[in-house]
């Protein structure tokens, strides 16, 4: 778990669960086509503070000293736009520049061009460019990307896409250059009602060598807004087959009670699944009850049961399967709070056929901010609880964390861990942080990274004007069991922001309409759902996000 500070870095590596909503390309620029660039940056009173160099360093064990191993600088124009980013990486005893990337900027603060240069035996070589098109809403219409070789500047993919009024997307292209023309790789089309919701989806790609691959989907709701089907077709040797089909029952209060899955099969539609949902009278789920179609009728398969207490927070989720002789119980995981509705206990037991069976559990304390201080993972052994794992964290008095510390054990002895820490500046700016990994029974000193900042008072952005989208970090993270997750979009549209689970299944919309232009912040409760790593992903147009969140109960 590391420090909200992080090294620098390109981004977070991990692979997004959620199903792609256009056809897969990847990204040559992992800014450019983006709008805005984003560097780190803090607001304050007397203007805004921005990030001008970074630099990466390591522990020498044999020079017993700090060893420089790159850093990173940044320029800015008037209003506070990124133009010039300079990577400096060592050569001998000194830094040398290796790479220089320059943005030419709209009014907005869009990035019209990005142009990279690696320097080498004393002359820029020019490497990349990325040119962008935007429509008034600052939405991304053209995105040219190109390389640069001996014969000049030579195309490598394309990108263009169409919106409606409302910000959705309605056509996507990408194109590739082959050496000879410009060829089709991906091509989207999608339709929507009167209300802005998504009602057809046709993608199409092709490969390299041709070969093509498709989905058309279909959506349907009813007079309230839910979504009652969803119908699925595949491009299969060269025509539409159809796929699946899903449809969802609601209840009055439009909460999804059954849902069933149908597959093509045999030219026909067979069901295959449904799960069927129960809920108590403060509108929690209660039971979640799955069945599979087995010969000429439904069969149990699995079934989970949940109780909360009066506040709403999930206090047992019992866990059962079903056999020939009805449900066995599985797991029960038991819930506790404190005052302040922060989770302290999450405790797993097992049914052994007699009796319930401790397995784990994970106990959190908080300071009087909300604030996690220490999280202990203990598993039971022996007929005892034996730490396994434990995070310690500490902050100053504005809420900065100042060190957090991770260790774990094997039969009571530590075998490894690690110990960030974060230094700052009056004005709350990280200016170094770095951290120490635990071997042969003692701290060492592994990597830091150092901070400088600028303030740049002639910044005065009208108040209230969003030039960009954004999903910002949800704060706390990690939390429990609510955390605030805010985003901004520059002009009016629909806009849904959906949370999904590790394995990419949809566990709660929070905001599913049209949203004007401006700042909006949203507050996930997630009293209901159990521990562990979370993805909460917005779609407003063409514009979408996704970022990973840690729910710690």
């Amino acid at each position: 778990m590391a420090l909200h500070h992080s090294p620098p870095r390109d981004g977070d590596d991990y692979e997004d669960p959620v199903e792609d909503e256009e056809p897969d390309a990847i990204e040559e620029s992992a800014i450019s086509g983006m709008g805005a660039l984003y560097v780190p940056s803090v607001k304050s009173g007397q203007g805004e503070w921005h990030q001008t160099n970074a630099t990466n360093q390591r522990w020498d064990d044999s020079l017993e000293s700090w060893s420089t191993t790159s850093r990173t600088s940044y320029e800015y124009d008037a209003g506070g736009n990124v133009t010039e980013i300079r990577t400096f990486l060592p050569d001998a005893d000194t830094l040398q520049v290796a790479t220089l990337t320059n943005f030419i900027n709209d009014a907005s603060g869009n990035i019209l061009e990005e142009l990279r240069r690696n320097y080498t035996d004393g002359t820029w070589i020019d490497q990349s460019r990325t040119t962008n098109r935007y429509d008034d809403g600052g939405r991304v219409v053209w995105y040219l990307y190109e390389l640069h070789d001996a014969s000049g500047w030579v195309g490598k993919y394309r990108k263009t896409r169409d919106y409606n009024r409302d910000g959705n997307l309605l056509e996507y292209r990408y194109h590739d250059y082959d050496g000879s023309g410009w060829r089709y790789r991906a091509h989207t089309i999608r339709a929507y009602d009167d209300d802005g919701r998504r009602i057809e989806d046709y993608q199409m790609s092709w490969g390299t060598t041709g070969q093509s691959k498709g989905t058309w989907r279909f959506y349907t709701f009813d007079q309230s807004g839910n979504q009652v089907e969803r119908k699925y077709l595949r491009w299969m040797s060269g025509d539409w087959t159809n796929y699946s089909w899903i449809y969802d029952g609601y209840d009055d209060h439009s909460r999804i009670i059954l849902s069933t899955t149908l597959r093509w099969r045999d030219s026909a539609w067979t069901p295959t699944t449904r799960v069927g949902r129960g809920y108590d009278h403060q509108g929690n789920l209660s039971s979640y009850i799955s069945e599979r179609y087995v010969g000429p009728g439904w069969a149990y398969f699995q079934g989970q049961w949940s109780t909360y207490s009066s506040n709403g927070r999930n206090a047992e989720t019992l866990n059962r399967y079903w056999t020939d002789t009805g449900w066995v119980s599985s797991d029960l995981w038991v819930q506790e709070y404190d005052a302040r509705g922060n989770q302290t206990l999450y405790r797993l037991q097992r049914w052994d056929g007699h009796n319930w069976v401790n397995n784990w559990k994970e106990a959190t304390t908080f300071n009087h901010h909300g604030n996690m201080m220490s999280h202990i993972n203990e598993e039971w052994r022996n007929g005892q609880w034996e730490v396994t794992r434990r995070t310690d964290i500490n902050y100053d008095g504005k809420g900065n964390r100042l060190t957090e510390t991770n260790q774990a054990w094997v039969e009571g002895v530590v075998f490894t861990g690690s110990q960030w820490y974060n230094v700052y500046d009056e004005g709350d700016n990280p200016i170094e942080g770095g951290v120490r990994e635990w071997k042969d029974g003692r701290w060492v000193s592994s990597s830091r990274w150092l901070y400088e900042w600028d303030r740049l008072t002639d910044i005065e952005p009208a108040e209230g004007v969003v030039r960009e989208f954004s999903l910002r970090e949800n704060y706390p993270n990690p939390f429990n069991p609510s955390t605030d997750i805010s985003y901004s979009i520059p002009s009016p549209g629909i806009v849904t922001l959906r949370i999904y689970n590790i394995l990419g299944r949809e566990v709660a919309t929070l905001v599913n309409e049209r949203k004007e232009a401006g700042i909006h912040a949203v507050i996930w409760n997630a009293s209901g759902v159990p521990s562990g790593v979370y993805f909460y992903r917005i779609v407003s147009g063409e514009f979408t996000e996704t970022k990973k969140m840690v729910l710690m109960k």
